[in-house]
């Protein structure tokens, strides 16, 4: 009788052996091969089911980076729809006489984050196809669609200066950033050029800039600026490397607006009497001519395969505005998302907490499995599924994911969103397997120092090794 209880005890300790999860295996071995004290996070589920495979610190709280876009990209389709398009009008008020209109120009935005210098030229041709030489009133911006604060709680100073981190306002031209070239001085110890691609009297730059024969940490270009769209310049530029290029953020987007209408008009032999005012459109103003945006479905791509903050901020903030019938505000934005995240998705409220649109906020944490969560949601609702699953970017394909893991290019079989900050790297999205179908996948890692490449060749092999699966 012992004899065939040891036996039966035998054979089911090795059956268990035997059919242990190879996912989890494989998982928890690739773990194990980190030597680090870094923060990690992972969940593995079907997306059909939602069966988990592999948990691990799935119910803690890590820095999101811009994973967190899924969040914001979940909530827009889900509330403004993907045939959703942004307008941008141009409006007059009075009448026409002789070449002179005797009223105003109004020129009302209303967040539309694909708007171009060119877009502004043709509404401003588009004045003068009408026969209008003069305006003997004023240029109205009516910028009043969102609320003024340009940035939400978390984001760093130091920041600021750059494109990716551009202020968030009504009017959006050319995602408002501009190019600073920096060019050597023939001789070591000479000052550097600079040379902003700006309209005139836009911002004002302050150069330190020292040109040397090297490149190193030790006297890095930096540029720091302020809300008056004034720059300072210092460290070293290398005079081997020749010419480099910067984008940065207009920190003051009036400034810039306000220039660059006056310029286009003067491009077009149009004469402006008044001034410019920032207000509400008025009441009894006709409209001229409307640009649309690219319907939500098409600005989701650009968004989530360029990883694009300035997208993600205007879709958060027309989000608030929609659901509060309020000026779209940061704050009325994260409420609405809340509310989504947590009464429809299913997010427990514990599991999120959410300042801003892109991730970038230092404020924002979530757990892989408040990530998971969404990733299913996705995944089993149609509509959302067909919006953003063909927007995320192709390992091997495109997007942020163009240059990772390339043996997976030729099956397409992994659509993620990337997102890395200092000491944050993140992946989470869909992957196609042998023989577990699709599952829905989240690394997070946090708490780190150095450089990101370990983390992100960590999150290609787990990712590599579900896809074998």
């Amino acid at each position: 009788m012992m004899r065939c209880i040891i036996s039966v005890i035998c054979a089911l300790f090795f059956s268990a052996t035997v059919i242990a999860d190879p996912i989890a295996s494989r998982l928890q071995y690739l773990l194990s091969q980190t030597h680090s004290q870094a923060h990690i996070g992972v969940l593995v589920q079907s997306a059909d089911s939602g069966k988990i495979y592999f948990s691990k610190n799935s119910n803690q709280n890590f820095a999101p980076a811009s994973v967190q876009k899924l969040f914001t990209v979940a909530v827009a389709t889900s509330l403004l729809k993907p045939d959703y398009r942004f307008t941008t009008r141009l409006m007059t008020q009075g009448n026409t006489s002789g070449g002179v209109l005797n009223g105003n120009v109004i020129f009302q935005f209303t967040g539309d984050p694909t708007i171009t210098e060119g877009d502004l030229n043709q509404l401003v041709q588009t004045l003068q196809s009408k026969n209008i030489h003069q305006i003997a009133g004023n240029i109205v911006i009516d910028d009043t669609a969102y609320q003024a604060l340009p940035y939400p709680p978390g984001w760093i100073w130091d920041d600021l200066s750059y494109d990716y981190a551009a202020p968030l306002n009504t009017v959006i031209i050319d995602r408002n950033r501009f190019g600073l070239s920096f060019k050597p001085s023939p001789i070591n110890g000479g000052k550097a050029a600079i040379e902003p691609q700006l309209p005139n009297q836009t911002a004002q730059f302050f150069d330190g800039l020292i040109t040397n024969s090297y490149s190193g940490e030790d006297c890095p270009l930096t540029v720091y600026s302020d809300m008056q769209n004034q720059y300072w310049v210092s460290g070293c530029l290398s005079r081997q490397l020749g010419v480099q290029h910067r984008m940065l953020a207009i920190r003051n987007m009036k400034m810039f607006t306000s220039a660059l209408i006056r310029e286009l008009l003067a491009q077009h032999h149009i004469q402006l009497r008044g001034q410019f005012l920032y207000e509400h459109a008025p009441a009894n103003a006709s409209v001229i001519t409307t640009k649309y945006s690219p319907p939500l479905q098409e600005l989701l791509i650009h968004l989530l395969k360029k990883s694009d903050n300035l997208y993600a901020g205007t879709l958060l903030k027309k989000v608030g505005e929609h659901y509060s019938h309020e000026a779209g505000s940061w704050k009325n934005g994260v409420n609405a998302l809340n509310l989504f995240l947590i009464n429809t998705v299913g997010i427990a409220k514990k599991d999120i907490h959410i300042d801003d649109a892109a991730g970038l906020s230092r404020y924002d944490f979530v757990t892989p499995r408040a990530v998971a969560k969404l990733l299913v949601y996705i995944y089993t609702h149609p509509a959302l599924k067909k919006t953003i699953l063909s927007a995320l970017p192709i390992a091997g394909v495109d997007g942020t994911l163009a240059g990772r893991m390339p043996s997976l290019g030729a099956s397409r079989c992994v659509h993620a969103k990337t997102g890395s900050m200092t000491n944050v790297s993140s992946l989470a999205g869909f992957v196609k397997t042998r023989q577990h179908g699709t599952l829905a996948f989240v690394i997070l890692v946090n708490n780190f120092s150095g450089k990101l490449a370990p983390y992100r060749y960590l999150e290609n092999r787990i990712v590599e090794a579900l896809a074998k699966s």
